[in-house]
């Protein structure tokens, strides 16, 4: 059991394992320097979620332990790896990663000009490495969800970034990270004015499956839409009978075949919507499935993750 401000937080962790034997192992690979088990894992795996997930969660851990440093020992597994595909996407992912470790995560008004600069820069590098992934996996789509994650970052525009989204749905349609970022580069506090995102989802729902995670794009897109409010705007937006409406409508077309395996990420967004929403008793079947497994965003958005969380869950137990 660990404490932060005094209360213990056993059941409750932000944790992108999610618990998954597969992630562990990637994770604890990094630990042991052993880049090349991770990039095994990569070759062997063929559901392209997870290969995202472990490509993610070994950059994750890589800037966890060395922070905006690349250590000389994962430099010369990179080097004396130039012919492997996989080895330049986790490169890239190292390197996006990288880059959002020394810009920060606040807004571009907030960043520091020099850290700026830097940011620009290795992200440059990032998109490099993950096109010489793509020449060398033309159909693999997890380079391209790195290109559409830091598509917000190298401010290419709503085209830009629908054109390299274009890419990664033409290999992987419903992809988990991919269609995140998507929602993610396209938010509004990116820039993008919400209706860009709203009309790319709309599109996308209009073939998308009973029981695909294309549903939660929705979802996803009123919490960042949410972010951007003031506090007054906020509450009008969580309290209109159509937003909600719309949004039930979309998390029912997620569950409707009933499977949810390995979408913690998904749970977090639905009971994250509910409790800002006030509808505490639809959150708690996905405060269940998390279970205890707390994505860092969006409960971020209400300051402190694990403490937002736990005041959600609390709220739904007793609805």
């Amino acid at each position: 059991m660990f404490r932060t401000w005094g209360i213990p937080f056993s059941d409750a962790r932000v944790d992108h394992t999610y618990g998954r034997s597969e992630l562990i192992a990637a994770r604890d690979a990094v630990g042991r320097r052993d880049l090349s088990a991770v990039a095994l894992a990569l070759a062997s795996t063929v559901d392209q979620d997870v290969r995202a997930d472990i490509t993610y969660v070994a950059a994750e851990e890589l800037v966890r332990l060395y922070g905006p440093e690349i250590p000389e020992w994962a430099g010369t597994w990179y080097a004396a790896s130039n012919d492997d595909g996989n080895a330049w996407t986790l490169r890239g992912a190292h390197e996006a990663l990288r880059a959002w470790k020394i810009r920060g995560y606040q807004r571009a008004r907030y960043t520091d000009a020099a850290a700026f600069r830097s940011f620009g820069e290795v992200l440059q590098g990032a998109e490099v490495m993950c096109r010489r992934a793509v020449q060398l996996c033309p159909d693999d789509p997890v380079p391209w969800v790195l290109l559409v994650h830091m598509a917000r970052g190298q401010e290419i525009g709503p085209a830009g970034t629908l054109e390299r989204f274009s890419e990664l749905t033409s290999r992987s349609d419903a992809h988990l990270r991919g269609n995140e970022q998507m929602v993610l580069s396209l938010s509004p506090k990116w820039g993008t004015p919400f209706r860009v995102l709203e009309r790319t989802i709309d599109h996308q729902r209009r073939t998308a499956p009973a029981g695909s995670p294309i549903h939660l794009n929705l979802v996803q897109a009123y919490i960042e839409l949410w972010l951007n409010l003031p506090v007054g705007e906020q509450t009008e937006l969580t309290g209109k009978d159509s937003v909600r409406m719309q949004a039930e409508e979309a998390i029912s077309g997620w569950l409707e075949k009933g499977v949810t395996e390995g979408q913690h990420a998904l749970h977090n967004f639905a009971g994250f919507w509910y409790t800002i929403t006030g509808q505490h008793a639809l959150a708690k079947p996905h405060f269940v499935a998390t279970a205890g497994y707390i994505k860092e965003f969006p409960w971020s958005y209400n300051l402190f993750p694990v403490l937002s969380y736990q005041r959600g869950r609390r709220a739904a137990r007793k609805s």
